[in-house]
């Protein structure tokens, strides 16, 4: 089982889902948890609005939202009868410095910092990691930059690692994924929230390679064939139901 977490006060929901969605057309068992305070996935896929279910299957997808912390999570899974060992993949959006020990982040496979050029996001990341590194005595965690609304990803990665600097003791892991999320995707994802579903080929070119190199970062480098079949939306229409 492959644990990716993604931490940061900025709306990464779409991404997430895509991300989801790809990993869920490879065959994988996959469960999204929504540990935030906003709750963006819960709403996206109508999780939100069906309170008598803890987890919701939308298009392939286990969803579980409500989640305060690490414990939470694994205490909802046993409420339902399952476990986390059921999944291939469990990707956990959050926002919270107290989601996990440092034990518990020290345990995820793949850890992202989440990241846009405003300042909300960016301090809000900076808190984060002054509670963690005020807890962790371990060996310095490893995570990959995600930047969202990127225009100009080597400057806006140089900025971010310069006001990072002083609070951030551990380690960059490879070169930035950067994500424009220009007008075509606002316009698709809109679409598809208030649809219930999420279509790959409607957004721009350049998200879409964003994406694959999101995904690759679970299951190694996939072939052209491979990644243009996750691609394609096998059947329209909106598909919920309680998971599990």
């Amino acid at each position: 089982m492959a644990k990716g977490i993604f931490i940061g006060a900025c709306d990464k929901s779409i991404h997430l889902i895509a991300l989801a969605t790809f990993l869920t057309r490879l065959g994988r068992k996959v469960l999204l948890v929504d540990a935030t305070i906003t709750q963006r996935l819960a709403y996206y896929t109508g999780l939100q609005q069906t309170r008598h279910i803890s987890i919701l299957n939308w298009n392939g997808i286990d969803v579980m939202g409500d989640t305060v912390n690490w414990a939470d999570m694994e205490q909802g899974m046993e409420r339902q009868g399952g476990d986390l060992g059921f999944y291939d993949d469990v990707i956990i959006d959050t926002d919270r410095s107290t989601f996990g020990n440092a034990k518990q982040w020290q345990a995820a496979d793949i850890r992202f910092m989440t990241h846009t050029l405003e300042r909300y996001a960016l301090y809000r990341n900076i808190e984060w990691l002054q509670t963690v590194q005020l807890h962790d005595n371990g060996e310095p965690l490893e995570f990959i930059s995600l930047q969202l609304r990127s225009v100009d990803p080597d400057a806006e990665a140089a900025f971010i690692a310069e006001l990072y600097h002083s609070g951030f003791s551990h380690r960059w892991v490879r070169e930035p994924i950067a994500i424009a999320e220009g007008e075509q995707d606002w316009i698709a994802q809109m679409e598809h929230e208030h649809e219930g579903r999420f279509e790959a080929a409607s957004y721009m070119r350049s998200t879409k390679r964003a994406w694959r190199a999101l995904t690759e970062c679970f299951t190694g480098e996939l072939p052209d064939k491979v990644w243009k079949r996750c691609l394609r939306t096998e059947k329209k229409g909106r598909n919920r139901y309680a998971a599990m």
